[in-house]
């Protein structure tokens, strides 16, 4: 049976890998918002441009371009997941 030290020392450690994982969490958070904020900035400019191929598309209707031309159906999708190895 563990003893009472051992049984507090445990509990000392839960405690602090609690503590890490909510900062964890927090700045994880804030992160997600900073992106988030990013990519409403960036909206407009993306709705522009798209605007601006259509037109171009549209006016040169001789110009075939992969990205340009439309798809077939969708049958699959991939990630491509890129991150750090620290943690």
């Amino acid at each position: 049976m563990s003893s009472t030290k051992e049984i507090r020392t445990q509990i000392r450690s839960v405690q602090s890998n609690q503590k890490i994982t909510r900062a964890m969490e927090m700045v994880a958070a804030s992160k997600v918002r900073r992106v988030q904020t990013r990519m409403q900035a960036s909206r407009p400019y993306v709705d522009r441009m798209r605007r601006v191929i259509g037109h171009l598309a549209v006016a040169h209707p001789e110009f075939r371009h992969p990205f340009l031309l439309p798809r077939e159906e969708v049958r699959g999708v991939g990630f491509l997941v890129i991150g750090t190895d620290r943690g």
